[in-house]
């Protein structure tokens, strides 16, 4: 018996060192076009794109898809350690799997606020977006993993 408990805390801990990693990559590159690649906490939070003094010319507002999909694996973390048992788990996989499907489609739902007229820029997968998204995937899995050895 404490032999499978310290496996299920074995895997918590994976899944939860998993998305804390994905959680940090915030902090790298997210998204690029053309030569301009945005951050991934300035795709989340807002940037001035293009600006003169105190004048934006373009901007990137708060985006609410790219904040949960940074910080649901953060949450994660904590509802695995916090929520004991299948529940947590289960609570912790959906958030994981729901943020790597968020980041993945995450291109087409940013855009950019120009003050009078601009291109619509084409938005392309950065390395530090595709390493979150793996990241959460796979902390997902694990947490899937979890839920299922709960079941024994």
């Amino acid at each position: 018996m404490a032999k499978g408990k310290r496996k299920n805390s074995q895997i918590r801990l994976v899944v939860a060192i998993l998305a804390i990693a994905a959680t940090v990559m915030v902090a790298f590159d997210g998204l690029k076009s053309g030569e301009y690649v945005a951050k991934g906490y300035e795709l989340a939070f807002g940037a001035d794109l293009l600006s003169v003094g105190q004048t934006s010319f373009a901007k990137l507002n708060f985006n609410v898809f790219a904040f949960a999909g940074y910080f649901l694996p953060l949450a994660a973390a904590v509802i695995i350690f916090v929520v004991k048992g299948r529940v947590g788990a289960l609570a912790s996989a959906l958030c994981l799997i729901g943020a790597s499907v968020v980041l993945f489609i995450l291109p087409g739902l940013i855009e950019v606020e120009y003050l009078l007229v601009g291109p619509k820029l084409t938005w392309d997968f950065s390395w530090g977006l595709l390493v979150s998204v793996g990241l959460s995937a796979l902390a997902g899995i694990g947490a899937l993993y979890e839920s299922f050895l709960e079941l024994k």
